[in-house]
């Protein structure tokens, strides 16, 4: 569109398809970012007493959209690992861990039947 005031030619910026076609292409991106941002792997280290997915799939998560998994591919990838801690095989430990990562020790014993050799090696790791 153009306009004329007082024999000017003032150029009004408008959005040919092209370039609204691409802003949506833009904004797709942008939402599926942020969506991704948003989202959280957690990785299930160890079972539950035997049980492999002892954590629904998907949670409920109040802030983030959470991914459940006990596949330890995701090991490089994933935001947080539980660790049961009466499944813990101090030689099954990840040999890596991010900086950024959360890992989680779940616990419902008493102190009473909690082997106080696992305990000395998870000092300080969670």
């Amino acid at each position: 569109m153009v306009a004329i005031f007082k024999n000017q030619k003032v150029e009004t910026p408008t959005m040919d398809p092209w370039t609204r076609k691409r802003w949506n292409h833009i904004k797709i991106l942008t939402d599926t970012l942020n969506l991704m941002q948003s989202s959280k792997i957690i990785l299930l280290w160890t079972t539950f007493f035997g049980s492999v997915n002892y954590v629904p799939k998907t949670l409920n998560c109040p802030k983030f959209k959470c991914f459940v998994t006990s596949d330890r591919n995701y090991l490089n990838r994933s935001d947080g690992l539980i660790f049961h801690l009466r499944d813990i095989q101090l030689n099954d430990m990840p040999s890596i861990r991010a900086p950024e990562q959360v890992w989680i020790l779940l616990h419902h014993e008493s102190p009473s039947h909690t082997p106080s050799d696992i305990l000395k090696f998870v000092d300080g790791l969670f």
